[in-house]
């Protein structure tokens, strides 16, 4: 269930926040260590182009740096990365649940679209029974033709009915396909994120 939640690009966009919030804390803890500066240079000295390579001269550098006082400043900076990550992990738990509440909706009303269309077809299937008995009725002269045409009636509202469940039944499937994230690919040729 996290893989497919995944696919939805907002859980996946709250997830990569969080990430980059995360690796913001290192950053800023990083900043609170010593720094290591190696330099270098390399030179040739000669009085003509034939002789140029003949006296070859460099050097290398090194640094070592470290703040020694800056009024807590990069200790607010861990903080402060901190606090954006606590934000980023309410942020993606936030789309999760969002992301779980649109499923929960879609598949409940998935399920009574599905009900309806069944109730739906059992009220066609006897509007049905009821329109040819009807017909037969009034071929044989029994029923009169306001008898048949409130039968036929009755027949034509309940294939709307029907037909209008069905199509309730086809909108809450995409509407789970919707929440799920849908555009589902096999997982070993998906290409990296």
């Amino acid at each position: 269930p996290a893989d497919t939640l995944r696919q939805r690009p907002d859980v996946r966009s709250a997830e990569r926040a969080l990430a980059a919030a995360t690796a913001r804390i290192g950053v800023a803890q990083a900043q609170l260590y010593p720094s290591l500066g190696i330099s270098g240079n390399i030179g040739t000295t000669s009085n003509s182009f034939k002789d140029l390579f003949s006296l070859v001269t460099g050097g290398v550098f090194a640094n070592v740096a470290q703040v020694i006082f800056d009024g807590g400043r990069l200790a607010s900076q861990v903080r402060s990365q901190r606090a954006a990550t606590d934000a980023a992990f309410a942020a993606y738990k936030q789309a999760v649940l969002s992301a779980l509440e649109d499923v929960e909706n879609a598949m409940a009303s998935l399920s009574s679209a599905r009900a309806r269309k069944a109730e739906f077809a059992t009220a066609y299937e006897a509007s049905n029974n009821a329109a040819i008995l009807a017909r037969s009725q009034y071929q044989a002269g029994l029923i009169d033709f306001q008898t048949l045409s409130q039968s036929e009636n009755s027949l034509l509202n309940a294939r709307n009915s029907l037909a209008g469940a069905q199509s309730d039944e086809v909108l809450g499937l995409a509407q789970l396909y919707n929440a799920l994230g849908g555009g589902w690919q096999n997982m070993e040729n998906r290409p990296n994120d």
